[in-house]
């Protein structure tokens, strides 16, 4: 089984005004722990950024949902998860 993760022990660091958090991924094996170990930084897109972002990269925001179920996004989802199409 592969395993992807952040290391017990090892911890994420927020980077608030690059809107970036920084940490280290561990891939590991039953066999082979820790057989890649890369940074990792994982970029905070807010929700009011993502249309222009979206429309900038030449798509069009068609729906956006709060959670996987395809509840609507709201201001207490989980997520933000969009549906785009080229513009």
């Amino acid at each position: 089984m592969l395993e992807l993760g952040c290391a017990t022990g090892h911890k994420l660091i927020p980077d608030a005004p690059a809107q970036v958090t920084r940490g280290t991924w561990h891939l590991s094996t039953d066999s082979e722990p820790d057989f890649v170990v890369a940074p990792l930084d994982i970029r905070s897109i807010f929700p009011q950024e993502l249309p222009l972002l979206v429309s900038l990269g030449g798509l069009r925001l068609v729906e956006r949902f709060g959670d996987w179920s395809g509840r609507p996004f709201a201001v207490d989802s989980p997520l933000q998860l969009c549906v785009c199409e080229s513009a």
